[in-house]
């Protein structure tokens, strides 16, 4: 989520292609049978190591049932697996009891929000910019009303710490 929120302030520069590949990475290295637990105690470590590590093996384990369901838009299945790690870690949250971390209300509260405003097909493609620049360039010229509501939503929505 961090690497999203670094995508989100710097879409398209010579950092955020570095930001993307890091993120491919994560979803192309996930062993989908073993997960390994290295945690913090602190502020839900063990629960939100638990979390992310199962909803990242989900969504990389998405993308060949997406694909034998003829889904081959590099977007459509990066909003998916953007979409399965928001979800889980925001479901999670809402179970936490306050006072919570840094984590989970900076990163797991806003990013769940954005999945339920309806926005996360233009954010993906926004921070995708440095990767599918010419895809997501001609996204938006055809979807602007898409992108001004995920601009009002980012201008409007508060983000706790």
């Amino acid at each position: 989520m961090a690497f999203c929120n670094f995508l989100l302030i710097e879409p398209k520069t010579d950092r955020s292609k570095v930001v993307m590949e890091n993120i491919d990475k994560v979803f192309k290295g996930v062993d989908k049978k073993n997960i390994n637990i290295i945690y913090d105690k602190t502020n839900g470590g063990l629960l939100k190591t638990l979390i992310t590590e199962m909803a990242i093996t989900r969504a990389a384990s998405a993308v060949d049932s997406l694909q034998q369901k003829g889904v081959a838009d590099s977007a459509v299945i990066f909003t998916y697996q953007l979409e399965t790690i928001f979800k889980a870690a925001g479901e999670q949250s809402a179970e936490i009891k306050a006072p919570k971390g840094f984590y989970w209300n900076y990163y797991a509260d806003f990013f769940y929000a954005l999945t339920q405003s309806g926005n996360l097909p233009a954010f993906a493609r926004y921070i995708s910019l440095s990767s599918n620049h010419q895809t997501s360039v001609e996204w938006f010229k055809n979807n602007d009303d898409k992108i001004t509501k995920l601009s009002q939503w980012l201008a409007t929505t508060k983000r706790n710490f």
